[in-house]
């Protein structure tokens, strides 16, 4: 559903405001002069160029994939939490923020629930917020929807960060910006030999936040600093040594390790710590230690 149609349909549903044609050359001016005032040069222009026009082919405004993006189940004193948009690698959305916010909230005040488990459909954890359809959503002259997810996703970091219960963030792949925001101020923070963390946002000019200045300010020495700004990518190993993990199990022995921690019938954060001693990964691993070079 494309054009005219789309922009009819989501008008009949209240998920656009019927815009005229002057608005919609002010809109396009303006958004236009931010993107030229903020990005100089051929980059600016680019994606101005690009990005504006796919939105008005598109008729943007993405309210919803119709899709499930996150994944809850319950199994005993266990509940499950999924990313579940592997195609974009797990990337944050408004839709995604919110339902994992509703789900914890509910969670964190079931005397059921002894533990939460977080993990991510694919090869990716989470690789961030979702920026293209942030960018998509400024461009189409609504803010307002774009301040409303990073205030949401803050809301839900700070919830993550102060939870109740024993969380467990099984890490395989990647994990970089928001997708950090949401783990790394977890209780128990397990990686793989597939887990790649960054905080690349410092590439595209802006700094890490979702929480960084307190997770990467506690790493040793001045590795934190070095993280945040360079955007360099480690592996789980080296997560592990820093500090940033509290475990490193192999990929193929994540599932037997999601099925104990299903079955333990105690919110205790030490009787958990002891079960994922039993699956950790001792031996020696392939993969450089770049903080060691």
């Amino acid at each position: 559903m494309r054009g005219l149609q789309r922009q009819q349909w989501e008008e009949e549903r209240g998920w656009r405001q019927p815009r005229g044609e002057e608005e919609e050359r002010l809109t396009a001016a303006t958004t236009h002069h931010a993107w030229r005032r903020f990005c100089p040069g051929n980059l600016g222009r680019t994606i101005v160029s690009v990005a504006y026009t796919y939105a008005r082919s598109m008729s943007i405004i993405l309210i919803g994939d119709f899709l499930e993006q996150v994944l809850c189940e319950e199994k005993s004193c266990a509940r499950k939490v999924t990313l579940n948009r592997p195609r974009k690698l797990n990337c944050l959305t408004f839709e995604m923020v919110s339902q994992i916010h509703v789900a914890m909230r509910t969670y964190e005040n079931d005397a059921k629930v002894n533990l939460v488990i977080v993990k991510g459909k694919g090869k990716a954890f989470c690789a961030g917020g979702d920026v293209t359809r942030t960018v998509l959503y400024i461009l189409a002259g609504h803010w307002t929807l774009a301040t409303s997810f990073y205030k949401k996703q803050l809301m839900l970091d700070y919830l993550l960060a102060t939870y109740k219960k024993p969380l467990v963030f099984l890490i395989n792949g990647i994990v970089m910006g928001g997708g950090a925001g949401l783990s790394m101020n977890g209780m128990f923070r397990i990686v793989t030999e597939n887990t790649v963390f960054a905080m690349p946002e410092v590439l595209i000019g802006h700094f890490p936040d979702v929480g960084a200045s307190y997770f990467l300010s506690r790493l040793p020495g001045y590795y934190g600093e070095y993280l945040g700004l360079t955007g360099a990518r480690i592996n789980g190993v080296e997560m592990l040594a820093c500090g940033l993990a509290t475990h490193f199990v192999l990929s193929k022995d994540l599932q037997q390790l999601e099925n104990a921690l299903c079955e333990l019938v105690s919110s205790d954060a030490l009787t958990i710590s002891k079960l994922i001693d039993k699956f950790i990964y001792s031996g020696q691993t392939n993969q450089d230690i770049f903080h060691e070079r």
